[in-house]
């Protein structure tokens, strides 16, 4: 088992940084894969007047991680499992996260649900992985 230490929030920076850009990436790519063989289509607003596109998916590959990588340095400093704790609670999110298309967004399909729910994976995994490679660095 790693040894788990601390880490400054330079790390954390770090590791989020790298975290985003990676899942950044990675959904950009799948959103154009997706939209490629007709998952995504513009005949649905992901919002009222919003088609989805490019903009949509770097936000939301970009803003949960924010908010992760900030839980996590609040949990890291006042728990001695942060990084542990931090993995459940963002399993749990995720998976809450997949029921949010089929009840925020009117008359989805489920193609396109699903769609949008692979693209939760890489945001969440990718703060996971980077997190871990950082702890275990230190």
């Amino acid at each position: 088992m790693i040894d788990m230490k601390k880490l400054s929030f330079v790390q954390v920076s770090k590791a989020a940084g790298f975290a985003i850009a990676g899942a950044i990436v990675v959904n950009v790519v799948l959103f154009f894969l997706l939209k490629a063989v007709g998952v995504f289509n513009d005949d649905i607003d992901i919002q009222p007047g919003q088609k989805l596109g490019i903009v949509p998916i770097i936000f939301s590959s970009t803003l949960p991680l924010i908010v992760g990588a900030l839980l996590f340095i609040l949990l890291d400093k006042f728990t001695q499992n942060g990084y542990k704790i931090f993995s459940i609670i963002s399993i749990i999110l995720l998976a809450v996260s997949f029921i949010n298309p089929f009840v925020g967004i009117p008359g989805i399909t489920l193609s396109f649900g699903i769609g949008l729910n692979i693209l939760h994976i890489p945001p969440a995994l990718s703060l996971l992985y980077f997190l871990k490679k950082e702890t275990a660095s230190v």
